[in-house]
């Protein structure tokens, strides 16, 4: 399989005192290069490690630095790099330096504040960076969210981990909606519809930068900030921007998705927590001081072509306290809105809008007839008939409508949670099995525009429609949107939120009874039943599909085709093409990359032949390449070790990847001395090991 893949990885070290940073590795022929690349101010990276990547660049336009391309449509690609001290890093033209060995130095700096603990320094773990149509969203796993306004053309859009190459649109559908349109969007309210408007991209010039919709930090912050005035003479005193809105959720987070279908929309999940879809409700308030600077920014600039380093002395030479009181006394601002909270919190944080969020659905963890259901309402365990009827007798749950009108919680227009009452005689054994329904941990999800079931979907959207559990916000937009879910302990669910808060299909455990039909097996069964039961822990989830799902474990490769898929007890006894597996004892996994060559489907029974590259960062210092293949007819497919790095220095390890491009670079490199490389692996493993 041919085709050079460029791709980006983090090297954090664990030593203190010296640099952490990223490096340029590219896989070429079977083989893994590393890309020499000139590093900025290693004092920037100094105790600092990269915790997010987020490659932004045009969609269907060619990528072109601004030295080439001087127009007023912009045509670069922009790096961004969240850090451990709450800075995000913007390397603009960053293909372009690469190929020229020019330093990774950052354009633009932008900063996540308000801090949690300002008087301690800042040192964040995310939990994810993502870009959607102008708004970035940098989510810290202590529920933090800063949501940042950026400056640029409609198709710029994030590179993402999965590249189908040879996907062709007609047969396959790819894991977005990106043939979703604005006409086909949610109806927006009228305070999103007007920031919409007033955000568009300005064209590109000097002034007109990727942060030009941004405030830029004040100086006695700078000045203050036990988080930001270390780093001022590292930077070289550039400018930094401050985030335009963040939010504070109840909980932690450990996996960020933007809802797809919803700018001001977004997914989360933490271990033990359920699989939300949370909305942004956006304030009035923000939204007038927004047009209200951006006229100002307009007017001053046609004025005096500058950059504002500081909006707050730009005030106080005006006659006004700051920039907050100065908008105030625009004609474009509404006054009504002065004495709101969300105003006070707007001028208390200096032109950061504080915005609130609703839970508009959940997933469902209380009483579900699942394996636990089974185990703990047999009668030798239980030891009393009354109270551990099967599940074919157990009376059904009551509907939200009848719950919440039983407690009096029925209000019109209101959003209804669910009412968690046990559903059995016994309840101590059913609040235990709530809390063992939520010792989860949801690693990866993806969301699918799907077709699938659509029958189905219709009949079932009639049922629950009568029972009360849609909302506002969940409309027909919805109902083809479909959640994959993989847990750390080998089970996969997938929802339809528009018409389920449970799991509409869910593998309890890929693991395989191996005492099970042994006398009647072929040997490909026996393979297949021996490498489910070696896996492990699941740790990435790829939809090659809207019905094709990669999962990577720590021992082997998992594809699985939801259409196809008829048991879910026994996997074994589904259809060649439902499920197929390919062992190797990988490791532990931290990041991973999927590059998908061939997708060729069986005209006769509809199985898809799979031909891809798999590159994998292992804990702690391994970067793998791998290419593989599943075949149409077998369960059983191969993964071949094609190539291996490995770190030098005992103090940094490998982490977060990022893909780049896929065969556009074509000029060979040397391999640097900062890494070396294992042999080659010729040696085919078998496929159980």
């Amino acid at each position: 399989m041919g085709g050079r893949v460029i791709f980006a990885v983090s090297t954090p070290c664990s030593r203190k005192g010296k640099p952490s940073g990223h490096r340029i590795v590219k896989f070429n022929e079977g083989r893994l290069t590393v890309i020499p690349q000139e590093s900025g101010d290693v004092r920037a990276d100094t105790e600092i490690n990269v915790q997010a990547f987020c490659y932004l660049k045009p969609k269907n336009r060619e990528v072109l630095s601004e030295c080439i391309d001087s127009s007023i449509l912009d045509s670069s690609d922009y790096m961004l790099l969240a850090k451990s001290n709450g800075f995000i890093e913007i390397i603009q033209d960053y293909q372009h330096k690469i190929e020229n060995f020019l330093p990774l130095e950052p354009t633009f700096l932008m900063k996540c504040i308000p801090e949690d603990d300002p008087d301690f320094g800042f040192d964040c773990m995310i939990a994810g960076l993502e870009y959607r149509e102008g708004l970035l969203y940098c989510c810290m796993c202590t529920g933090r969210i800063y949501i940042f306004v950026l400056n640029l053309p409609y198709d710029y859009i994030q590179a993402q981990n999965t590249s189908i190459a040879s996907q062709k649109p007609d047969l396959y559908r790819c894991n977005s909606f990106c043939g979703t349109t604005h006409s086909g969007r949610e109806a927006q309210s009228m305070e999103e519809a007007t920031f919409f408007l007033n955000m568009k991209f300005t064209g590109r010039s000097k002034l007109k930068h990727i942060c030009y919709y941004l405030l830029p930090m004040e100086s006695e912050q700078s000045r203050t900030s036990p988080s930001i005035y270390p780093f001022c003479n590292v930077y070289q005193n550039r400018i930094v921007y401050r985030p335009s809105m963040y939010v504070q959720l109840d909980e932690g987070v450990s996996k960020f998705r933007i809802n797809p279908l919803d700018r001001f929309s977004f997914l989360t999940v933490s271990p033990r927590s359920p699989l939300m879809i949370r909305k942004i409700m956006l304030p009035m308030v923000y939204v007038d001081f927004f047009v209200t600077f951006v006229s100002l920014k307009k007017r001053i600039q046609q004025a005096k072509a500058e950059e504002i380093l500081s909006w707050n002395k730009l005030a106080r030479e005006i006659g006004y306290d700051s920039l907050v009181n100065w908008v105030v006394s625009e004609p474009l601002h509404e006054v009504d809105n002065l004495g709101s909270v969300a105003w006070e919190d707007l001028a208390r944080c200096d032109g950061i809008s504080v915005v609130r969020t609703i839970t508009v659905w959940m997933q469902r963890q209380g009483h579900t007839k699942d394996d636990i259901y089974e185990l703990f309402h047999r009668s030798d365990l239980v030891g009393s008939t009354s109270s551990s009827r099967s599940a074919s007798n157990e009376p059904r749950p009551l509907s939200r409508r009848r719950r919440s009108s039983r407690f009096g919680l029925q209000r019109a227009g209101a959003l209804r949670e669910p009412v968690d009452l046990p559903c059995s005689t016994n309840w101590e054994l059913d609040l235990f099995m709530r809390d063992v329904r939520r010792n989860t941990f949801t690693v990866d999800f993806e969301i699918v525009q799907s077709n699938f079931d659509s029958n189905r979907s219709e009949v079932s959207n009639q049922e629950q429609e009568e029972e009360g559990t849609r909302t506002s916000f969940l409309t027909d937009s919805y109902k083809n949107m479909d959640i994959i879910c993989i847990d750390y302990y080998l089970s996969l669910s997938v929802f339809r939120p528009k018409y389920f808060d449970e799991a509409l299909i869910k593998i309890e455990s890929f693991h395989s009874e191996m005492r099970e039909d042994l006398v009647g097996s072929t040997r490909e069964d026996t393979i297949m039943r021996r490498s489910l039961s070696n896996l492990s822990s699941f740790k990435k989830l790829f939809m090659l599909t809207d019905s094709l799902c990669m999962v990577l474990d720590t021992c082997g490769v998992v594809l699985l085709n939801r259409r196809h898929l008829l048991n879910t007890k026994n996997l074994v006894h589904n259809e060649p093409h439902a499920i197929r597996v390919a062992s190797f004892k990988i490791g532990l996994i931290s990041d991973a990359i999927v590059i998908v060559d061939t997708l060729h489907e069986c005209h006769d029974c509809g199985a898809i032949n799979v031909a891809y590259k798999l590159l994998i960062t292992c804990i702690p210092d391994e970067i793998l390449a791998f290419n593989g293949k599943f075949f149409a007819h077998s369960k059983i497919g191969d993964l071949v070790l094609c190539d291996r790095l490995k770190l030098n220095r005992k103090q940094k390890f490998v982490d977060k990847l990022c893909l780049l491009d896929y065969e556009t670079f074509s000029e060979n490199r040397k391999r640097p001395h900062s890494m070396s490389e294992e042999g080659h692996s010729g040696t085919k493993r078998t496929k159980w090991e």
